[in-house]
């Protein structure tokens, strides 16, 4: 079949689907809510430790021989740490870095203040090392995104430096390696170096893990660091004093997988097959794109977006942008509207990626408003049935921007509707997050939200968590039973009503006379009932 076949066929579908397609127009937002920032000052500063990769299968970069994680501590007036009540070892979830609790990690440890006072340590996992965030700090540092789209697209120099490209599967053998076995040493290692003592641990440590997080510090209470069952001392779960779940149960995930399924899987990942494609995914370029996108939405957020106008993207990433933002689930083929025929701002742009009503992969979707200032469409996928919003308009006079969450709805109209008022298109209870303080949290510090090489042995290897043959592959979740003898808590957006999957991570603290963050203050409370000592950390 021929490319102009394909298109055609491919035209005739999006025609089709969006024949006769209601067009809306939304209402005007509402006044801002007002704000109640959070009165403490919070210090964020990254921390490293060394500790050599694996090399059983190829060599990883001199960078993967370092353990990184964002310490966030209360400021002094000398600078220097003080003792604590507890501190949260945040683990993050599939594709997510130590940024990704940048705003919560900041506004809990603001919110227990000096009275009880904590810290929160945010994790890189060592896949992390592997991205060249160059242009990324660069354009952080100068408060100009161009210098990040420069970096990666542009042949720009940097210090000396250039971008080298994207990592293929071909040449990160050794992330093969990267699986849980390893994430827990790392972990242990970081806690042993920075709280030496056990009964400190045993008192004051609590593990919290977000999504796929949650499961990983499930696996820990239960994992035996001396590779001996029958003493205590080492297991996990004498090592901290409770677990966090957010948005994730902390719990291992149940086992339907063979000892032959597991050994060829993993073979696999050691020797993949040549020319593998997973068709449309969600690619490292895409990653950095979202990044950048969240930099202009940060920094020029009124400006309109001609990011896509000006570079030119992988055929994969293409498809995954088309698959995420045009009008039906199925549209990601050569005839569908691009992204640079539209007129929206930096803010617009970011959240027609991230925002719940338009976003259709559910673990990157926070509640953030709505767009405004054109129509919109509801989307349809070949199977039929209403579902997300599209921006549909590409004639020149359109120009969409973004209505923050708190100018959705008030309390006495909460429904955001179009301009007839006859379609709600979204509520005042179901947006909750600010879409600067999300932009922020996506690109702000040396760690950033987003993981752009996941190892897959790290889900492979959780799958085999309550396998009897686990040990036989260096999984030595030996103490099961220390996941329930564990104090713990969880924080599901199903049971939050206006939730979603990063909302648990970003829901706006400052504006409680609109809703109080439903995370922070029982996550506070459960520190303050738990905790039984304190610590001091260099």
């Amino acid at each position: 079949m021929t490319k102009k076949m394909l298109c055609v066929i491919w035209c005739v579908l999006f025609l089709c689907a969006c024949k006769g397609r209601q067009e809306l127009i939304p209402e005007a937002p509402s006044a801002p809510a007002a704000r109640i920032p959070l009165p403490h000052n919070v210090v964020m500063e990254e921390e490293s430790i060394y500790s050599p990769a694996p090399s059983g299968n190829g060599q990883a970069p001199a960078a993967c021989d370092y353990l990184h994680y964002l310490r966030f501590r209360l400021a002094t007036d000398n600078d220097t740490p003080r003792a604590v009540n507890a501190v949260v070892i945040m683990i993050p979830g599939y594709l997510g870095g130590a940024g990704s609790f940048g705003y919560l990690a900041r506004q809990l440890v603001g919110l227990a203040g000096e009275d009880f006072p904590i810290e929160v340590w945010a994790l890189d996992r060592r896949s992390n090392c592997l991205e060249d965030l160059t242009g990324m700090q660069a354009a952080e540092t100068s408060q100009d995104p161009q210098a990040a789209l420069d970096y990666y697209y542009n042949a720009a120099s940097i210090d000396g430096h250039t971008f080298g490209g994207f990592y293929t599967a071909a040449d990160t053998p050794y992330l093969s390696e990267f699986g849980l076995q390893l994430l827990m040493q790392d972990i242990h290692t970081i806690l042993e170096e920075k709280i030496p003592v056990s009964a400190d641990r045993k008192k004051t440590v609590f593990i919290a893990g977000h999504s796929m997080g949650a499961p990983i510090a499930a696996a820990y209470a239960a994992w035996d660091f001396d590779n001996n069952s029958a003493t205590l001392d080492d297991a996990g779960f004498n090592n901290c004093a409770g677990l966090i779940g957010l948005e994730g149960s902390v719990a291992v995930w149940s086992s339907s997988i063979s000892e032959r399924r597991y050994a060829q899987r993993l073979a696999g990942l050691r020797a993949p097959a040549p020319g593998q494609s997973a068709g449309i995914s969600i690619t490292p370029e895409a990653m950095a794109l979202i990044q950048i996108l969240a930099l202009y939405a940060g920094f020029a957020p009124d400006n309109e977006s001609s990011i896509f106008r000006g570079i030119a993207v992988s055929s994969a990433t293409e498809g995954l942008i088309k698959f995420l933002t045009t009008y039906g689930l199925h549209s990601a083929g050569p005839c569908a509207p691009s992204l640079g025929e539209f007129h929206l701002s930096n803010e617009a742009m970011l959240g027609l990626f991230a925002d719940d009503n338009f976003q259709p992969i559910s673990i990157g979707r926070v509640s953030l408003g709505f767009l405004i200032g054109g129509p919109v469409v509801r989307r349809r996928s070949l199977l039929g049935g209403e579902g997300l919003f599209a921006p549909v308009d590409i004639d020149n006079g359109t120009f969409y921007t973004w209505a923050n969450f708190d100018t959705i709805g008030t309390a006495d109209d909460p429904a955001f509707t179009d301009t007839t008022g006859a379609v709600t298109l979204t509520t005042e209870g179901t947006e909750v997050t600010d879409i600067q303080d999300y932009a922020r949290i996506v690109f702000e510090g040396p760690l950033n939200f987003f993981e752009w090489y996941f190892p897959d042995r790290l889900s492979v290897d959780l799958g085999i968590v309550p396998a009897s043959f686990r040990a036989r592959y260096g999984i030595r979740t030996d103490h099961l039973e220390g996941i329930d003898a564990l104090p713990k808590i969880e924080f599901l957006a199903q049971n939050i009503p206006g939730y979603d999957h990063l909302d648990v991570l970003c829901a706006a603290a400052d504006r409680p006379l609109r809703r109080k963050n439903e995370v922070l203050a029982p996550l506070l409370e459960f520190l303050k009932a738990h905790s039984t000592g304190t610590v001091l950390v260099p």
